[in-house]
């Protein structure tokens, strides 16, 4: 049985080098490929999610830039655009809005509303 079991082991050895040609090289160097396949596809991946991280950033950007007010207009009819003015215009606005409502019972505290 020994003899069967070394004739069998010469016999494929002989064969995985002379037929087959090196099992063990053939899996390292497929394995190799798959790993190549596997990162080239990663960075794929990688620079797709990174596109579009920067098409919604810059969707944001510009909803935030049209969101924004840099000038408003002055009682006198004149342009403002000091940041610190355009503050006191726009609450001076709201609080003489919600005050004129008068007797309706909105009781506002524009001094905590301003601190948030």
């Amino acid at each position: 049985m020994d003899m069967n079991l070394v004739a069998l082991s010469a016999a494929l050895t002989n064969w995985n080098s002379n037929v087959f040609g090196h099992v063990g090289k053939r899996k390292q160097a497929l394995l190799a490929q798959i790993r190549g396949i596997d990162r080239y596809l990663t960075r794929c991946q990688w620079i797709t999610k990174d596109l579009n991280t920067y098409y919604f950033r810059n969707q944001a950007k510009r909803r935030q830039k049209a969101n924004s007010i840099f000038t408003l207009r002055r009682e006198d009819n004149s342009w403002c655009t000091d940041q610190n003015e355009l503050l006191g215009i726009a609450v001076s606005h709201f609080v003489s809005l919600f005050t004129s409502i008068g007797g309706m019972g909105y009781n506002y505290n524009f001094q905590v509303i301003l601190q948030v």
